[in-house]
């Protein structure tokens, strides 16, 4: 019966693991000064099999990246402090950090203002679709790949072994 149920979610795009969880692949920072704004974004990251760590300042967006290199950030221009502006500076100023994808997403309209060194899409937050949203993400950091690269123990193989 495990194996099914395995099968069955693989099917569904989401792979979980013996106690029903689902096994996260990937790994995405997500930076925004606005709450709702993060827990959405998680919630999207999670549901197409990412991990991630939401943060509220440009401070610690470069404090996490130092601890752990994200596969692709989401990353607010907006917030107080050190900005999503400056944050991007000093990603793109370091040979370890300057090739992380970046998905902006802003409440600044004007996208002809944010060609921005470093940054791979934009998305103003008034256009702002999940769909779409996902579909960058998948294009930028490869969940098929990466979900397929998790060790899957043998009792959860294949329909077979029910």
């Amino acid at each position: 019966m495990q194996g099914y149920f395995l099968e069955m979610h693989v099917f569904l795009g989401r792979v979980f693991s013996r106690d029903g969880g689902p096994l996260m692949a990937g790994y995405v920072l997500i930076a925004d000064d606005d709450y709702d704004a993060r827990e959405i974004l998680k919630s999207i990251t999670a549901n197409i099999g990412l991990r991630s760590v939401a943060v509220s300042n440009g401070n610690l967006v470069l404090e996490t990246v130092a601890q752990e290199t994200p596969d692709l950030i989401l990353l607010d221009l907006l917030m107080p402090g050190l900005d999503g502006f400056s944050v991007l500076k000093k990603l793109q100023a370091k040979a370890a950090t300057k090739n992380i994808p970046i998905i902006v997403l802003s409440a600044i309209s004007d996208t002809r203002f944010l060609r921005l060194a470093g940054v791979s899409r934009i998305v103003p937050k008034a256009e702002f679709s999940v769909q779409s949203l996902q579909a960058m993400i998948t294009d930028l950091v490869p969940v098929e790949k990466s979900v397929s690269e998790v060790a899957v123990p043998a009792t959860y193989a294949t329909p077979a072994s029910v």
